[in-house]
């Protein structure tokens, strides 16, 4: 019996998840091949590890990093300018970092939504994103969870590169917010 191995091309965050959240290898090897789990118990222990082992080849594969990608007829793209991102997108994004650094992987939709959103205006290779709003996200999470594997573990590679970056600038970034909505409550007085 031989089982197909998916390539990460086809793989997606969805079922990264569904992987991530299976109980047992058995469990694993049953999402992996599409087969029922009496089948699965029929294969010898070595096929069932080495299912694994090549599977989750396929899953730590960095593809370049596509900045957009599309399900359907909607097209998402990464934040172009993670230091322009606002303190809520911020705050949301680190309430799931815990997580994913503890090797649970069970928002990791939630936070790719932070850092994909739909493309509202395109000219070129330039775009403009949807305005990240926590309430809007249930409208396209499902896409999300559509996003082929590499472009996930290409948006991770990156962003994780840049996350000292990120933090150094953060202290600075609170001071400038803090001092415009100061201002801004001055001249509303």
């Amino acid at each position: 019996m031989n089982i197909n191995i998916p390539s990460h091309r086809s793989i997606t965050v969805q079922d990264f998840m569904n992987y991530k959240s299976a109980p047992d290898d058995v469990a694993k090897v049953v999402l992996i091949s599409g087969w029922e789990r009496d089948k699965v118990l029929q294969l010898r222990p070595d096929t069932i590890r080495t299912t694994i082992e090549l599977y989750e080849e396929q899953l730590t594969a960095v593809t370049d990093f596509p900045r957009t990608f599309r399900v359907g007829k909607k097209k998402f793209g990464f934040v172009p300018d993670l230091a322009a991102m606002s303190l809520g997108e911020f705050i949301e994004l680190d309430s799931h970092l815990p997580k994913l650094q503890a090797g649970d992987y069970s928002s990791i939709d939630q936070f790719l939504a932070i850092l994909f959103r739909p493309v509202k205006i395109e000219f070129g290779k330039w775009y403009r994103l949807e305005r990240y709003q926590l309430d809007e996200v249930q409208y396209y999470i499902e896409a999300i969870r559509q996003m082929p594997i590499g472009n996930m573990n290409a948006a991770l590679a990156f962003f994780l590169s840049i996350e000292g970056q990120l933090l150094e600038d953060f202290p600075q970034f609170l001071i400038t917010t803090m001092k415009k909505t100061r201002t801004q409550i001055g001249n509303q007085a």
